[in-house]
């Protein structure tokens, strides 16, 4: 599965793959299928450098683009967020105890100024972007927690919730997942060019 994450990324396309297996009880005969399910391109190269860290923000963000829930695609690629934040975070740490030069924050990386340079988008996906550019990425981050992210993941009273029975929530998350699938895939790009630069021994992702 993680091999289906790595392509899902580079591709930037939903891909999954359910398997059936039938076997037939008196002579134990077995059938396997399988059905692929992801759009028709070129596969990419399998190469790369890969980190368990890594391998979790490819999940997820396969799971955002598989998931046919706007709250649950705008969830997915918050988690991103999150994550790299955190680890992040861990690594300063670590540089701190070990004398080691801190390596800059991803999320001070800035959406673009203009509609302009938002390059391969829709209008409708221009228009979503419009109140957060040049919103730097921690920005964007505050911005939606507490309306998307927290109001996605919980279900406590008194707090602003989002539910799927309610088309203004649904609405909300909709226009909100193209701008978290941006930044979701900028922080995972520059955490593949910081291993790359970093000379760690690559790895194709596990099966």
């Amino acid at each position: 599965m993680p091999t289906l994450s790595w392509i899902a990324f580079q591709a930037d396309t939903p891909l999954e793959v359910t398997g059936v297996l039938l076997t037939e009880q008196a002579t134990q005969t077995r059938r396997f299928g399988a059905t692929l399910v992801g759009a028709v391109q070129p596969a990419p190269e399998l190469v790369g450098t890969t980190t368990p860290e890594l391998r979790v923000f490819l999940a997820a963000y396969r799971e955002g683009l598989n998931a046919n829930s706007p709250l649950y695609q705008a969830l997915s690629f918050f988690k991103i967020i999150e994550g790299v934040a955190t680890f992040h975070t861990r690594r300063t740490r670590a540089a701190a105890r070990s004398s080691a030069a801190a390596q800059p924050d991803p999320l001070v990386k800035q959406l673009p100024a203009s509609r302009e340079d938002l390059a391969g988008m829709t209008e409708w996906a221009r228009d979503n972007f419009t109140p957060y550019l040049g919103m730097s990425f921690g920005e964007i981050r505050d911005a939606v927690k507490n309306t998307i992210r927290d109001a996605v993941a919980h279900i406590t009273p008194g707090m602003d919730l989002r539910i799927a029975d309610y088309a203004a929530d649904i609405r909300a998350c909709r226009t909100i997942t193209p701008v978290l699938r941006y930044v979701a895939r900028e922080l995972i790009r520059g955490e593949l060019a910081g291993l790359a630069g970093s000379g760690s021994a690559a790895s194709t992702p596990a099966a």
